[in-house]
């Protein structure tokens, strides 16, 4: 008996814990602007561009540079000749890492 309600116990808290909202999913209540970053796999500035939009459950689409042809040639056309990340906020292009960019483009109160 006391194991099965300890078995009990357990799958309450799971539901509960992956009921949780906000830890992973995008802030559904709000409408976000397309955002795209041109990136590479060891560019710790891309890393940080990132994680700054996963902390505020910000959704984005990444396009690797060195993987993906396209991207390249899609990056090096918005900004020519300089490195990553590239951030595109539905029509602004930052270059490289900047918060205060980003915020300013998403109009975050921060």
């Amino acid at each position: 008996m006391r194991k099965h309600v300890t078995i009990l116990l357990l799958l309450t808290l799971a539901c509960l814990i992956g009921a949780t909202p906000g830890l992973s999913e995008p802030d559904a209540a709000h409408q976000w602007p397309t955002i795209e970053l041109y990136t590479t796999a060891w560019c710790p500035y891309c890393l940080k561009a990132k994680a700054f939009f996963d902390e505020r459950n910000i959704p984005y689409i990444v396009y690797d540079i060195e993987k993906s042809p396209e991207a390249a040639a899609k990056k090096e056309q918005l900004a020519p000749g300089t490195g990553v990340p590239v951030v595109v906020i539905d029509d602004i292009v930052i270059c490289g890492y900047s918060k205060k960019a980003f915020i300013s483009a998403l109009e975050l109160d921060e």
